[in-house]
């Protein structure tokens, strides 16, 4: 059995749970996130997902950064190439 179905089983097993104590909802991390919305887990979840957003805009910065500094290098290997 592949690895994969494990994550995807504890994903429907949780979505059921969260269901039976009465939450409802179409997307299982806002359903668990209003479930523990007033705890210190909600807390938690927030903060988690605050770094996890600021961390996706880093990463799209550095790759941008990244694709520039390697179109500038292949910018150069071209000049060098033209004008030896």
């Amino acid at each position: 059995m592949p690895m994969h179905c494990d994550p995807q089983g504890m994903a429907v097993v949780v979505e059921q749970v969260v269901r039976a104590m009465g939450r409802q909802g179409t997307q299982l991390s806002k359903i668990i996130r209003d479930l523990w919305d007033t705890t210190e887990v909600g807390r938690i979840l927030t903060t988690l997902l605050e770094h996890g957003q600021r961390h996706r805009k880093v990463n799209t910065v550095v790759r941008k950064i990244s694709n520039a500094l390697d179109l500038t290098r292949l910018k150069l290997v071209q000049c060098q190439a033209t004008y030896p």
